[in-house]
């Protein structure tokens, strides 16, 4: 706005020399264009695949066993497509080459078995060359080319060897050198627990076929004339699948008879109906035969109406066809499922709490449910709690029916005694509710109340204050020993 108050000349330097600095401004700013962005190139990291080449030492791929355990599995000398080996490679890059695999092969070294190899990838079979190379089981492959992720590699078996019958094999990725990779030529290393190792595996000619008892005391009562369950087992089968057809059982007791009925039912479903014969053995044939799959599980009950008097079941005699050999399959041994005392009348103990949270003051603990399971009257002379307090106080602790107070415990050592003797015994003649009410005081940050009904492990004892539970019928003293139901699982609020 000043040009007229300035020579023409000066007018013509101060517009060269305009020129000139916005000339050296915008070569100043290219040239800090150029620094910048090679600076921010240079640190940014590797972005080509040339450049990831250039870190693969500290970017690996990782290998993990995929096994589920690393227990022992069974399989029968038949069976085809065993698994022994199942692995992972996770691989950061893309075409990364496998050329190798080394195994280690325990019980395993006989090249005429290669045959019965199969190696798979992500389902796939892959064809490679196997041998045996200083006791290693080696796989080499041409130009083999894994995906980037998780590569899944299965190493599967056809146990047609009888060499092999009761022997264990394992098979084990044993170092950093068993599994060769690389890129482009550049050599690519795994990240690993080494030695990865896989299960043990032992081929049987047939399936094994065990028996367990599920319940925790095969020592227990049952109440007479009623139909109960008399026993409460598992089969279990190891190698293969087996067909079930038959169960034999012996019955002995002091007045058993071939009029009693027996029924074989699982899952709440009658499988055979059965009667003893004259040695007192009792055989179940079941009309269609039931799958037991390998090592799994098959629970059964043995139900029926017994008389007053003493008696022992025994499980001696199963049979079974393997689903894989086709062989015969028995018992591996007996099972004494139980020895059972009927009497006329048997309590029964139940809890349906599902409580957790508590608070301060008044608090239902416990409820708990007792049934007469006889045609007997009962009587319900002691309940023994075991206390776990943490951060609180219980001031009181009552034990209620409905509206009714029953008692108010006594306290020893964190343990919680309620006793109903003479006038007060509580009458058991079919079902009763009860619950536990504690009142208790915060003292901390974290309160916390277990209760915990104790049961009797031994038969009764003469001193009272021994036993945890007692009760009576027909003015005979019982305790908790062997009574249905027990023990029940701790309760925990906080």
């Amino acid at each position: 706005m000043f040009e007229h108050l300035v020579s023409p000349q000066h007018q013509d330097f101060f517009s060269k020399k305009s020129g000139r600095i916005k000339f050296y401004s915008s070569s100043l700013l290219l040239a800090l264009f150029i620094f910048a962005s090679t600076y921010l190139s240079i640190n940014q990291g590797p972005k080509t695949k040339a450049q990831n080449i250039d870190n693969l030492a500290t970017d690996r791929v990782r290998l993990y066993s995929s096994d589920s355990d690393l227990v022992s599995s069974e399989f029968v000398l038949s069976s085809e497509d065993i698994s022994v080996f199942s692995f992972v490679l996770d691989s950061p890059y893309e075409n990364v080459s496998l050329a190798s695999l080394y195994f280690e092969a325990d019980g395993f070294l006989d090249e005429n078995l290669l045959a019965n190899l199969s190696l798979y990838h992500n389902q796939a079979q892959v064809n490679a060359d196997a041998k045996i190379l200083n006791k290693n089981l080696v796989f080499s492959f041409e130009d083999y080319i894994l995906s980037k992720g998780k590569n899944y590699f299965r190493l599967t078996f056809a146990g047609q060897a009888e060499d092999l019958l009761n022997k264990k094999i394992n098979f084990s990725l044993r170092d950093i050198d068993s599994v060769n990779l690389s890129i482009n030529g550049k050599e690519i290393l795994t990240s690993a627990n080494f030695p990865v190792q896989g299960s043990d595996i032992v081929l049987l000619e047939q399936a094994n076929l065990l028996a367990y008892n599920n319940l925790n005391t095969s020592e227990f009562i049952v109440p007479a004339g009623t139909y109960t369950k008399i026993a409460d087992f598992s089969l279990s089968a190891n190698g293969e699948a087996v067909d079930l057809r038959m169960l034999n059982f012996q019955v002995l007791g002091e007045n058993i008879s071939v009029e009693n009925d027996f029924y074989l039912s699982s899952g709440g479903k009658i499988l055979a109906s059965s009667s003893l014969n004259e040695v007192q053995e009792l055989s179940f044939q079941l009309a269609s035969p039931i799958l037991i799959k390998a090592n799994q599980d098959l629970d059964l009950e043995l139900w029926s109406s017994l008389e007053l008097g003493n008696y022992e079941i025994k499980l001696d005699l199963v049979g079974a066809s393997g689903f894989v050999s086709g062989k015969l399959i028995h018992l591996t041994q007996d099972l004494d499922l139980a020895k059972i005392k009927v009497l006329p009348t048997v309590l029964s103990v139940t809890s349906d709490s599902n409580r957790k949270s508590l608070s301060e003051g008044w608090n239902t603990i416990v409820d708990l449910k007792i049934s007469n399971l006889g045609d007997q009257a009962a009587k319900l002379h002691k309940l023994t709690w075991d206390l776990d307090l943490r951060d609180l106080t219980v001031d009181a602790l009552e034990l209620w029916s409905g509206e009714k107070l029953l008692a108010t415990a006594k306290i020893e050592n964190s343990r919680a005694f309620f006793s109903f003797w003479q006038k007060n015994a509580l009458d058991i003649n079919t079902d009763i509710s009860l619950e536990l009410l504690a009142k208790v005081r915060f003292e901390g940050e974290d309160p916390q109340l277990g209760a915990n009904l104790l049961f009797d492990k031994q038969s009764l004892q003469v001193d009272n204050t021994e036993n945890f539970f007692l009760w009576s019928s027909s003015e005979k003293l019982y305790n908790s020993y062997s009574l249905v139901g027990l023990p029940l699982a701790p309760v925990v609020l906080e």
